[in-house]
């Protein structure tokens, strides 16, 4: 049986789970390109969370609930 990148102890090392989390964020950004949602994130130069469009369109949001509501 594959051993799936675990090591002897059937635990990843903190690089695999390192390397997981972040091609499971690049899919579900993909996914949301594919479908036309918007993508929310937070800016820190602005300290504000940021919404922004299939169409380009960039929206600052007040409250994650307000993410929420839009896509």
């Amino acid at each position: 049986m594959e051993n799936m990148g675990f090591d002897k102890n059937n635990q990843m090392t903190d690089e695999q789970e390192v390397e997981r989390a972040q091609a499971a964020v690049r899919m579900e950004l993909e996914k949301r390109r594919l479908l036309g949602q918007p993508i929310a994130y937070f800016d820190f130069q602005r300290n504000k969370i940021i919404c922004e469009y299939p169409d380009g369109r960039i929206e600052e949001v007040d409250k994650a609930s307000e993410v929420l509501a839009h896509g």
